[in-house]
This record gives structure tokens, C-alpha cells and sequence, in this order.
């Protein structure tokens, strides 16, 4: 067991690590999705969404949590890592031979042949995740959350720079293809060059039933999840067109843009680190608060900050093919937001092993998406998909809140509004000087990119000077972060 003071400098280096490399990759991933954005047609976002829909499905129906197994057990033996991976080689390979065959039928419930290559070709990367499973899993596990982040971060780079490429040859939606399969390639090779680890393919029968047992919660929370995520694609994909359903991605991809790109990351850190301290729960909802305290500032003046540029932005840097997209953007950010929220609360009930608050969570969310999204789709178009999810993820937010800030952590939601009462002020102050310099000064500005670019800068500016004087404690601790950090290295 890691000591508390051992524990806080290796979850500060972690934290400090992830937010660098993924902040740097946003700036990269910014400029490739524009690109390939302009690049692109509605219906080749269409066509991958489709993709990535079938494929997920296929993997979620037969993920058993392997990998939450391994880290959420304190000690692990040789015959316990090699039953892992041998279970989930078994399993990738059953997935791509379902995937194989199911090709054709997507295909033709679509209506696009593309489809059966694109499925059968993206399905490859499952294979190649094989090789970096347990070398994966076990830096996660290990806290050494550097590794782990410099390969991700070089093989998308990679992985970005052929899909833009082959984008610019004008290879249509197989660039994005392409560039995926290579990235996750390299990815699975450099992560065995860095273990040293020597998995071998055999079964302990005691072992197997022990990870079953233990992954049946996480298993079924996998495949209503993915039913949650993936039932807006399939639904637009077959009521609305690939058009549609092409804006809707675009649309949905800009608004997860900080969740995907930087958060998501940020709770694959606390999960770990809060496994280790799974049995002090006064700990926990220190470090919980802490995490609150420090996220907060970053996502709350994004989200928002986002949805009052979102028109400029994809008119300027999008281009007219993407209009449509704005009001669905706008109420994307706002779910996302509530997403953002609500996902900090995930890796506290995974890492005291009451995974059935997910899988409550996820039979909610299902019921909620099979009977709200169809009707607003219904109702008001593209616009009712999006108002959907929003509606969907605020009460989902909700009940994340009863059940693990209140039951597990108890924590007081008085104690919550004081954590978030500057980045709030602040990001009031950043609403304020936008609206009054689009109204009054953009005006006097000729070019599309100078406008957007001074928003964005007044924005940031407003922000961090008010958070600054109204409570500037939060710089002084960021500062000692990055400086423990940077000691530690």
C-alpha cells in the first residue's frame, strides 16, 4: 500500500502529466478536426459514426472489465495476469469474428455498402489492442501515468498526421481509416518494447470464475452504456439519413471536444489512485474535493465560454457547409457539461467496488433515451435529438450526485457551491465581457478571424483576472503543483 504522503505526490505528478500532454494534444487535435472537417462531407462522419456504433456494440456485448479487474485488486499473481490476458485475447478475437460476419447486415439495415469494409477494417484495432493489454493496464495500475501519456500522445500524433494527409489526397472518410489502424498499431508495439512483462496464453479455471464474478456488474453496465451512447447514432442514422445523422457527429464531436480529449483522461488517473485508498473513506472525499477544486475552474469557463463563440466558430473556422451544426453544438456543450460533471463521480464508486451505482445509472439514462430522444427527434428535428441528451445527462447528473457525493463520500452540497463559487463568479464575469464585445466592438473589426480570435482572447483574459482577485490561493497551489511536479521528475 502506497503511504498517504507517497500517494498525493504521485497522484500531483500524474495529474500534472495528463493535463500537459492532453492539453498539448487538444491544441494538435483542434487544428486536425478543422481540417479535416473542411476537408470532409457530412456523410463521411456519417459513415464512421455507423462504424463505431457496430463495432462498440460488439465489444461492449463481451467485455467482461478485465482491466478494472486487475487494477481495482491490490496484489496480482503471475497466473492472475496471464488469465487476463488470455481471456482477453479470446474475447478481442471473438469480437472482430462478429464483426467480420455482421459486416454485410449493417450494411444493408443502412443501406451502404461502404459500410462492410469500414466495419471490417476499423475492427482491426480490436486485434491490436491485444498485444498492449497487460503492458497497458499494469502502468495504470503502477501509477506511471508518464509512460502511458508519451505513447498516446506520439502515436496520435502519428496517427494524425497520415489521416490529414491522406485527407489531402482526397481519400475521403477511409483517411480517418487509415490513420487509425496505423496509430493503434505503432501504439501496441511501442507499449511492448516499454513492458517487461512475459504474458503467456494458459486459464486458471479458479481464476476465471473469480474475474466473471467480480466483472458481471461492469459487464452489464458496459452494454447498457454503450446502448446509451450509441442509441442516438443508430437512431438518426435510420430515421433521419446520413446527412443528418453527418451534422449530428460533427455536432456531438465538437461538443465532447474537452471530455474526450482532456477529461476522460483526468478519471483514468483518480480511478487507480483511488483504489489505493479504497478502504479510508475520509481520504477519498478529501481527495475527491480536491479534484473538485482544481477541475471545476477549467471545465466550467470552457463549456460555456464554447457555446458563446459557437456560431463564429463554425462559421469562420468550420466553413458554410456547417451551419446547421450551431444550435445542435450549442446544446451539446450544455450536456456535455452536465457529462463532465457527472463523470468525476465515476471512479469513487469503481474503486470501492459498487460498480451497480454505473449500472443504476446506465437503466435510467436507457430509459430515459428510449423514451425522450425518439419524441424530440420527432418533434423538432436535429435540434430535439440534441435537447435530448441534454435533458438526459442533467438527470443523470442528479441521481450521480445522491448516490455517490451524499451516500459514499458525504459530502454536503453547501460544501460542493463553495468550491465552484469563484470559477462561477468568474465565468459570470467572462459572460458579460463576450456579449459586450460582440455587441459593441466586433462591429469595428473587419476580418471573420480577427473577431473570433479577440473574443476568445477577451474571454480568457476576463476570466483569469477575475479569478485572480477573487481568489487567487487557486493560482498559488497551481504554482506549487507544477513546481512539486517538475522536482519529482
Amino acid at each position: 500500500m502506497i503511504d498517504a504522503e507517497n500517494l498525493r505526490s504521485k497522484t500531483i505528478r500524474n495529474l500534472f502529466v495528463v493535463y500537459s500532454f492532453k492539453v498539448l494534444w487538444m491544441g494538435i487535435n483542434f487544428v486536425r478536426s478543422i481540417i479535416i472537417a473542411r476537408l470532409l462531407f457530412p456523410e463521411d462522419f456519417a459513415i464512421i459514426a455507423l462504424a463505431y456504433s457496430f463495432i462498440y456494440l460488439i465489444e461492449q456485448m463481451f467485455t467482461f472489465g478485465f482491466s478494472k479487474v486487475l487494477i481495482h485488486k491490490k496484489t496480482l499473481s503471475s497466473d492472475e495476469l496471464n488469465t487476463a490476458f488470455t481471456l482477453n485475447c479470446i474475447q478481442n478475437v471473438l469480437f472482430y469474428g462478429i464483426m467480420y460476419l455482421g459486416a454485410p447486415f449493417v450494411a444493408r439495415f443502412y443501406g451502404n455498402a461502404d459500410l462492410i469494409l469500414v466495419i471490417r477494417l476499423l475492427g482491426i484495432e480490436l486485434l491490436l489492442q491485444i498485444l498492449g493489454f497487460i503492458p497497458r493496464v499494469m502502468l495504470q495500475k503502477s501509477l506511471q501515468f508518464k509512460i502511458v501519456e508519451s505513447v498516446t500522445f506520439f502515436t496520435s500524433l502519428l496517427s494524425t498526421i497520415i489521416t490529414v494527409g491522406c485527407a489531402f489526397l482526397g481519400l475521403s472518410f477511409w483517411s480517418i481509416i487509415i490513420g487509425t489502424l496505423v496509430g493503434k498499431f505503432t501504439q501496441s508495439i511501442v507499449y511492448l518494447y516499454y513492458s517487461k512483462l512475459e504474458a503467456r496464453l494458459y486459464l486458471v479455471k479458479s481464476i476465471v470464475k473469480q474475474y466473471f464474478k467480480f466483472g458481471i456488474v461492469i459487464y452489464v453496465t458496459a452494454i447498457v452504456t454503450y446502448l446509451n451512447s450509441s442509441l442516438d447514432t443508430m437512431m438518426i442514422g435510420k430515421i433521419s439519413g446520413m446527412v443528418v445523422l453527418g451534422y449530428y457527429a460533427v455536432a456531438r464531436q465538437w461538443g465532447r471536444y474537452f471530455l474526450d480529449n482532456l477529461f476522460v483522461y483526468i478519471t483514468q488517473v483518480l480511478f487507480p489512485t483511488y483504489a489505493q485508498i479504497q478502504d479510508n473513506i475520509g481520504r477519498m472525499s478529501l481527495a475527491f474535493t480536491k479534484t473538485i477544486k482544481y477541475t471545476i475552474p477549467v471545465i466550467m469557463p470552457f463549456f460555456v465560454g464554447f457555446y458563446l463563440i459557437a456560431p463564429d466558430f463554425v462559421r469562420v473556422l468550420l466553413g458554410a457547409k456547417w451551419l446547421p451544426v450551431i444550435v445542435p453544438l450549442r446544446v451539446m456543450l450544455i450536456a456535455m457539461l452536465f457529462d463532465s460533471l457527472g463523470q468525476m463521480f465515476g471512479p469513487v464508486s469503481d474503486a470501492v467496488g459498487k460498480f451497480q451505482i454505473k449500472l443504476k445509472l446506465s437503466v435510467i439514462t436507457l430509459l430515459l433515451m428510449a423514451t425522450i430522444f425518439p419524441v424530440l427527434g420527432v418533434m423538432k428535428g436535429l435540434n430535439g435529438f440534441c435537447l435530448a441528451i441534454c435533458i438526459v445527462k442533467g438527470i443523470g447528473l442528479i441521481y450521480a450526485y445522491k448516490e455517490i457525493c451524499i451516500k459514499i463520500l458525504n459530502i454536503k452540497f453547501s460544501s460542493l457551491v463553495l468550491l465552484i463559487r469563484s470559477p462561477l463568479i468568474s465565468t459570470l464575469s467572462m459572460i458579460i465581457a463576450i456579449c459586450l464585445f460582440q455587441f459593441f466592438l466586433c462591429k469595428y473589426i473587419v476580418s471573420d478571424y480577427s473577431q473570433l480570435f479577440l473574443v476568445i482572447i477577451t474571454g480568457v483574459i476576463t476570466y483569469l483576472t477575475t479569478l485572480l482577485v477573487i481568489d487567487n490561493k487557486i493560482f498559488i497551489d497551481v504554482k506549487d503543483i507544477v513546481l512539486e511536479s517538475i522536482r519529482k521528475k
